[in-house]
């Protein structure tokens, strides 16, 4: 049995491609869209840059260790590397913007960040597939996924939930989340509400008054109409509301990208007249 170093792989690929344009009664390279090499036991393929019109690419079940002969084909819609001995894809993808489908199950991936950074310009990605990878086994590899390619409709084989998307956005989009809070009644506010902290004066509002005393609080100072109705708006009762401001609190997956904020959330009042 020959070794597999010493073995022309280029000239096998070239071999099997002849034959399939020859079973399809293709004449020119530039008419060939789609290319089955799977189970073929390769551990090296040839460059596919003679097809530039290519869309549909099969080379699942192999021993691929890498994957550098796709930089000619920025027309590829569906791609098949599953089962093979992938360790990283850096450089190898990004440029497939058309993609649609792209399979990588039972691969030996483990960086999600950088695997899903090599997708970023996909825009068209609906069907990915990533089980059965190391990286498939770090927390929340569903959420972060989804959040980061938002056109993917299948993940791993299952429907993305509007759900899913949802909790996506809000461990992983925090900024954006915490300016859709400050929206209310469909106007923005002016951003959240600033410390307010109780000084003695405040504190005199609490103090009992009988009926007379408060009417002559009330009373205003002047018999001119705008001047009264002026001086009985400042004097209207203040109430404080405090709350814990959860947004400052990095959630774990957070933590996972080194982001640097307060551990403790903070106690805020908002003063209300």
């Amino acid at each position: 049995m020959a070794d597999g170093h010493n073995i022309n792989w280029r000239e096998i690929c070239d071999k099997d491609i002849k034959k399939q344009k020859s079973n399809k009664n293709i004449k020119r390279d530039l008419d060939v869209i789609e290319i089955c090499l799977n189970e073929r036991k390769l551990e090296s393929v040839c460059n596919f840059k003679q097809y530039p019109n290519l869309k549909y690419l099969w080379l699942s079940n192999n021993r691929l260790r890498h994957i550098d002969c796709l930089g000619f084909n920025f027309r590829i819609t569906e791609l098949h590397l599953q089962y093979n001995f992938l360790k990283d894809i850096t450089g190898a993808l990004s440029h497939l913007t058309q993609i649609e489908v792209l399979m990588l199950q039972g691969n030996q991936l483990t960086n999600l960040e950088k695997v899903i950074k090599e997708f970023r310009r996909m825009q068209n990605l609906q069907i990915l597939n990533m089980f059965d990878n190391p990286l498939a086994q770090e927390k929340d590899y569903r959420h972060y996924t989804i959040y980061h390619i938002p056109s993917v409709a299948i993940l791993d084989r299952k429907e993305v939930q509007s759900k899913e998307r949802s909790v996506a956005k809000k461990v992983y989009d925090q900024k954006n989340e915490m300016v859709r809070e400050t929206i209310a009644f469909l106007r923005r506010s002016q951003g959240p509400p600033d410390l307010y902290y109780r000084r003695n004066h405040d504190l005199k509002l609490t103090t009992a008054v009988s009926p007379t005393q408060f009417f002559q609080m009330q009373r205003p100072t002047t018999g001119e109409l705008e001047t009264a109705f002026n001086s009985r708006v400042q004097t209207k009762a203040l109430w404080t509301y405090n709350y814990l401001d959860w947004s400052q609190i990095p959630s774990p997956h957070e933590r996972r990208i080194n982001r640097e904020l307060q551990v403790e959330p903070e106690v805020l009042s908002v003063a209300f007249k």
